[in-house]
């Protein structure tokens, strides 16, 4: 998923406002509003994966967490769960897997745009067919692996009725209002504050960055053309 990710945002057109900008001298790879959204958004993804998990129960999946969804008779389900304990567990983790992927590729859109005042997540997205390619390609893979019984069998997980799945993908479909609020609202000295946290752990400036074939050809490339104008 990762890697369709990559290849459908390195297809996305130059912009011609990012054509006729200045260029940047000494720029870094990630900036701080970048590193505000991979944080933010992260935390978004634990905080429903977390509230789903714990959830079981209120979505009328009751089950023993120790129980395996591979045995109807499990002996973890005990006398206070009926025979359905392990379908509801196997249902359940089809819930937060499902709920996870589209996640991502719902997140997968906003990064279309990451500048601090970039909104419209959707401008010239018909221009890029490699783009829609690769995103129609993995929610039909996605669905795919739920609602056929082969893929079903190999990924593990159970059938979803139309209901499920619509609720699945409006958690999913969250990321994109999540990622507008965190561009909207959050402060720029949260996110400075955010970014000064990360450089402890990542630092572009650091000395590991010299023994960086890419960051050292991005610099080269860089120079030239600020030398060529």
């Amino acid at each position: 998923m990762d890697t369709l990710a990559a290849f459908a945002l390195a297809t996305e057109p130059p912009h011609k406002d990012v054509i006729e900008s200045a260029p940047y001298k000494n720029s870094k790879v990630f900036t701080k509003t970048m590193w505000g959204q991979i944080v933010f958004m992260s935390l978004y993804n634990v905080i429903v994966i977390l509230i789903l998990l714990l959830s079981n129960t209120a979505l009328g999946l009751d089950y023993d967490f120790k129980s395996d969804p591979e045995m109807s008779n499990d002996k973890n389900c005990g006398e206070a769960h009926n025979e359905d304990c392990s379908a509801n567990k196997h249902k359940h983790m089809t819930y937060i897997f499902n709920t996870f992927v589209f996640l991502q590729l719902f997140n997968q859109i906003s990064c279309r745009k990451i500048g601090e005042g970039s909104i419209n997540i959707f401008d010239q997205i018909l221009k890029n067919k490699y783009f829609l390619l690769v995103i129609t390609g993995e929610f039909a893979v996605q669905i795919g692996s739920t609602y056929f019984s082969i893929p079903r069998h190999f990924t593990k997980q159970t059938e979803l009725s139309k209901s499920e799945y619509g609720g699945l993908l409006a958690i999913g479909a969250s990321a994109l209002l999540v990622n507008f609020l965190i561009k909207k609202l959050i402060p720029n000295k949260v996110i400075d504050k955010v970014h000064g946290w990360v450089s402890k752990f990542i630092d572009e400036d650091s000395d590991n960055a010299d023994n960086n074939k890419i960051l050292n050809a991005f610099n080269t490339l860089s120079e030239m053309k600020i030398d060529d104008n």
